[in-house]
């Protein structure tokens, strides 16, 4: 099947649809609009080889960097940019940190944050924990 084609569509007990449709993604929200994603941030073990090996292997380029140089003494973070796509990569700068700890022993190297650029963020933080999700923080100016 051609990459662009929808998958056939094969009907169980008479007019119900099983598996994906790409035509109704549910209700649209009352509050706010989803305008893109803002960045990603992941936890890894060398963040600065990480931001080198997506320059170099995937055309990133380097965009920021906060650390010891810039003042602070937990973590190294390297942003790396490619158009609107931005990920920053966290490494702790100590052995004793234990919230990176934790989340680097179950996890191993893997994304922590995704922020999104929306219109109305009180509104649509409302909706999601209305709809079951699980609040991080709150939200903030």
């Amino acid at each position: 099947m051609p990459r662009n084609e929808a998958p056939e569509e094969k009907p169980k007990n008479g007019n119900v649809v099983v598996g994906t449709t790409y035509d109704d993604k549910g209700p649209k929200p009352q509050r706010g609009k989803f305008e893109g994603f803002g960045y990603a941030e992941m936890y890894v073990g060398n963040a600065f080889q990480a931001a080198e090996w997506h320059c170099l292997k995937f055309g990133f380029k380097k965009h920021a960097y906060k650390g010891l140089e810039t003042g602070d003494r937990k973590y190294a973070s390297h942003v790396v940019k490619q158009d609107k796509i931005t990920f920053i990569f966290t490494s702790p700068l100590t052995t004793d940190d234990a919230e990176f700890g934790d989340e680097y022993t179950r996890h191993g190297d893997g994304v922590k944050l995704v922020a999104f650029n929306v219109q109305d963020v009180q509104g649509i933080y409302d909706m999601a924990i209305e709809a079951g999700a699980k609040s991080a923080e709150p939200v903030t100016e």
